[in-house]
């Protein structure tokens, strides 16, 4: 499986999306869509739907995790994560999903890890019961 490059969305007071990310940036910021928010802790999830690949039942692309109030999600080695990438793959006929890769920013946009997961952990599966996997399994998988 060939992963498609990763962007970073940089989210700011007025809702525009900025991408930067140096040499892997690959598409314009206008191709995430918010596919899930959460008002009580300001967290948002965006879907690269140019990063979608299918092969039979099986969907691969990129999701960005952020705050819609540009704080930072974390730490990570005493660095504040401004945002993080993740890529995965999802069965669309059983919902399981796998991370292939996982990629934490800083709040100007650098990478200040990237993870190579290359699927040895299946996670389990979408949790359809909750906004965030019912939002991510209805893009991905669903009817667009």
């Amino acid at each position: 499986m060939q992963i498609k490059g990763s962007k970073w969305l940089l989210i700011d007071s007025l809702g525009w999306l900025w991408g930067s990310g140096g040499m892997h940036q690959v598409a314009l910021a206008n191709s995430w869509v918010r596919v899930y928010s959460n008002p009580r802790d300001q967290t948002v999830l965006y879907i690269d739907k140019n990063s979608i690949a299918q092969e039979g039942s099986y969907r691969h692309f990129w999701i960005h995790s952020a705050r819609s109030d540009q704080r930072a999600l974390g730490n990570w080695q005493g660095r504040a994560v401004y945002g993080v990438n993740y890529y995965y793959s999802t069965d669309c006929q059983t919902t399981e999903i796998c991370l292939w890769m996982l990629e934490l920013f800083d709040q100007k946009g650098r990478r200040l890890m990237q993870q190579d997961a290359s699927g040895r952990n299946i996670m389990g599966q979408f949790a359809l019961d909750r906004p965030a996997g019912r939002g991510v399994a209805n893009y991905v998988c669903g009817r667009r």
